[in-house]
């Protein structure tokens, strides 16, 4: 199953693929769809999670039926989820990190080493 963030990652790239495909700027995109420019910013950078509703705005501002803009979306969600390794998966093939410090030295070996004059 797709995780929010690849979701999210497939909506921005379909948004930005299919404008820039139709030679749209955000702005023209905007006025098209009755939305923003920051919107449609928020909306590629994956700040913001759009409604049916918008979604069907951007469709429209794109020129292409909902069910085009849906096909879009989904192969590149399944772009996503196929290719972005899960953190689970991440987490298994990683090899922990081993780190050994040294132990760290009381004030009172720190002071007597001092005394003594050795490092």
């Amino acid at each position: 199953m797709p995780n929010r963030d690849s979701l999210r990652q497939a909506l921005q790239h379909t948004i930005s693929a299919l404008r820039t495909a139709k030679g749209l700027s955000q702005q023209e995109l905007a006025l098209r769809s009755g939305l923003t420019r920051h919107y449609i910013s928020l909306l590629e950078r994956q700040k913001r999670e759009p409604k049916l509703g918008t979604l069907l705005q951007l469709a429209d501002g794109l020129g292409v039926s909902f069910a085009e803009f849906s096909l879009e979306f989904e192969k590149l969600n399944e772009h996503y989820h196929k290719y972005r390794p899960t953190i689970a998966q991440k987490a298994a093939e990683s090899k922990p990190v081993v780190w050994n410090a040294p132990p760290k030295k009381t004030h009172h070996q720190a002071q007597t080493e001092k005394a003594e004059g050795t490092p």
